[in-house]
């Protein structure tokens, strides 16, 4: 009955997330023009490179390290930040390399740059705070703080592009500032949080014994993180490039629609499965795939009337003609859900991860071979480009249970 309460109270906490950030992607689609909302995406998109590369193996590392904060919720705070701050400066580095390269290209001015670049960084920190924020508060069994930290950070990004879109002109610099306030403010509260949050140990040494244990774990999901940025998000930097900005707001909007919307849901099942996974030694994963699977079909067979209201109270009637690309963004999320569930369950039993990195490897192939056939003859690019993220995702999903199911298992070095 506890634990009835409980999940219900969560339920509740991440639907008042869920609809506040709906709530977002409605402002954002009455005051944006399409060209404006594809910057949006395009800036987020070149973020993801130090997330993609760095954070999120060093969120997993991190998580297997701190295991035992579900006992005592303690840290080594010193051995912690030094970790945080180094891995945080690789990931800038690669940020800068990568956006200052793509910016200049698209740019007008040095001063766009410059803002580009600097939203690019502060976002991908931002995202890296947050989630290690958020899953730590799950590993350590309080999931009601972590929902509490969406929700401020869902009220935190609305509040800044309100008031900045009220002030600044034109819609290019509206959402480049707006990125780069909302992020340097969450970065900034996201370290606060975390040095208030956790006890420090000092009798808990935070011990990394070699290098090559830290990057037998970080650089293979690094390199699957990069080739997911390539299949599900390497359509936008190429539209850019062409010049189809109108096409790349369209798509990822319509695609971060649903997709945001499936991982608001499906979040609050990862918030009661992620620790229950490590406990059970990965045994848990069987029922939380099938939970996956029934909320994500409910989902998408309510996405496109539900989409369908909702453009039409935007008074974006326009949009109703790519509706069906809500429910491929639903299961381009429910995949992704299914992979991190998978990233936990070989993280927890020490598998070799580098089968991410041939799983996101198939699907990336997909995407390119797409994209070039696009840039050699032409296509319906809206189209082309949804059917790539579909045929993609299918692929990596298929091979991620096939390769489970077969028992892939090859013992590393634990950390």
């Amino acid at each position: 009955m506890r634990n009835s309460k409980k999940y219900i109270y969560l339920f509740f906490l991440r639907s008042f997330s869920v609809l506040l950030m709906l709530g977002f992607n409605f402002y954002l689609i009455k005051n944006l023009a399409d060209e404006a909302i594809g910057l949006f995406y395009l800036t987020m998109t070149m973020s993801y490179i130090g997330n993609a590369f760095v954070f999120v193996g060093c969120d997993l590392f991190i998580q297997r390290k701190l295991v035992y904060l579900q006992d005592d919720f303690s840290i080594h705070q010193e051995s912690f930040f030094k970790f945080i701050f180094a891995t945080s400066v690789i990931g800038i580095l690669l940020i800068t390399l990568f956006s200052s390269l793509f910016f200049i290209s698209i740019q007008p001015s040095s001063i766009d740059v410059v803002l580009g670049i600097a939203s690019c960084c502060f976002l991908s920190l931002s995202v890296y705070y947050g989630n290690l924020i958020k899953n730590l508060f799950q590993l350590a069994n309080k999931q009601y703080k972590a929902s509490f930290f969406q929700i401020f950070d869902a009220c935190l990004k609305f509040s800044v592009f309100i008031y900045i879109f009220h002030t600044l002109q034109p819609d290019e610099k509206k959402v480049q500032v707006s990125i780069l306030t909302y992020s340097v403010i969450l970065v900034i509260v996201s370290l606060s949080f975390m040095l208030a949050a956790f006890k420090n140990n000092v009798e808990h040494k935070w011990r990394i014994d070699t290098i090559g244990q830290v990057t037998s774990r970080i650089l293979p999901i690094g390199f699957s993180g990069v080739l997911n940025w390539v299949q599900l998000q390497g359509y936008r930097p190429y539209l850019a490039a062409i010049q189809a900005q109108k096409e790349l707001g369209i798509v990822s909007y319509m695609t971060s629609l649903a997709s945001t919307a499936t991982a608001s849901v499906l979040s609050v099942i990862n918030q009661i499965a992620i620790p229950k996974i490590y406990q059970s030694s990965g045994e848990y994963i069987h029922f939380h795939l099938k939970v996956i699977l029934f909320v994500s079909l409910i989902i998408s067979v309510c996405s496109i009337p539900a989409g369908y209201l909702f453009f039409l109270m935007a008074n974006k009637l326009s949009y109703t003609a790519y509706l069906y690309i809500l429910p491929i963004g639903v299961l381009q999320e429910a995949v992704n859900a299914v992979i991190g569930a998978y990233t936990h369950v070989f993280n927890v039993r020490d598998n070799k991860l580098s089968v991410f990195v041939e799983c996101s490897g198939l699907g990336s192939a997909v995407v390119i071979f797409s994209l070039l056939y696009d840039y050699m003859f032409g296509s319906d690019k809206v189209l082309l480009v949804c059917l790539a993220i579909l045929v993609s995702q299918l692929t990596v999903c298929g091979y991620v249970i096939y390769k489970a199911s077969k028992g892939y298992k090859c013992h590393v070095t634990r950390v």
